[in-house]
């Protein structure tokens, strides 16, 4: 007996297009990497899933191209600084080879927001009937690593208004005139001074990133 396939029992959709434009809340539902085709390189994935359906971005952590690898450190950056979860690991299977399954998985559940578009085509600049995840956003729609207002200034001590007192090293109080230090983030986002490069989870030298040898050889693969 042929088999029969009845479209009327399914929803239809289609890959290009499936999750419409716009911004949305959403929640990481799943991490992994993945080797390229070749083999030469790999990319750290992440999937957004919103009411209005499931998406993945990836990042080209591990290539050949430093300047993709540094769009793709700064990217990753943006998500983490977006849910707040500064570093995440790349961990290995007892035999030493990538758990890529497990990559990342720190920020599985963590929630943001997601901008969407349709991608641009190289050649053309025209919009694609493909969408991509432009932009993510924290959960009240900042940009990453930005704060909504600027903290109010303290009030200087005038003549005749004594400092605030705060406990010394010798155990003794006394006024305190030293600025706060600024809270240092992980992978950190360029300010007037480079940034420190991220280095790679300690314990997983098999795990490459913005590798300057022009040839680096991924893991992807390795027993």
């Amino acid at each position: 007996m042929d088999m029969v396939f009845d479209a009327t029992q399914f929803q239809p959709q289609q890959g290009a297009g499936a999750h419409p434009v716009g911004t949305f809340d959403a929640q990481i539902t799943n991490t992994y990497a993945k080797g390229t085709k070749d083999n030469t390189g790999g990319m750290f994935v992440a999937e957004f899933t919103s009411p209005q359906g499931k998406i993945e971005t990836r990042y080209n952590l591990w290539n050949n191209s430093t300047q993709a690898v540094e769009i793709a450190q700064k990217a990753l950056s943006a998500l983490c600084h977006a849910v707040g979860i500064f570093k995440i690991t790349f961990p290995k299977l007892p035999d030493g080879s990538p758990d890529m399954q497990n990559a990342g998985r720190e920020l599985r559940g963590a929630r943001c927001k997601i901008e969407v578009a349709y991608q641009i085509d190289r050649e053309t600049k025209q919009p694609t009937a493909y969408v991509e995840v432009k932009r993510v956003l924290d959960l009240q729609g900042n940009e990453p690593g930005r704060a909504p207002q600027a903290a109010p200034q303290p009030q200087q001590a005038t003549q005749g208004q004594q400092a605030p007192m705060t406990q010394q090293s010798n155990g003794g109080w006394g006024a305190s005139n030293q600025a706060p230090q600024a809270a240092q983030g992980g992978w950190g986002l360029q300010n007037t001074q480079a940034a420190p490069q991220p280095q790679p989870p300690q314990g997983s030298p098999n795990w490459q990133q913005n590798n300057p040898n022009p040839n680096p050889s991924p893991p992807w693969g390795q027993r």
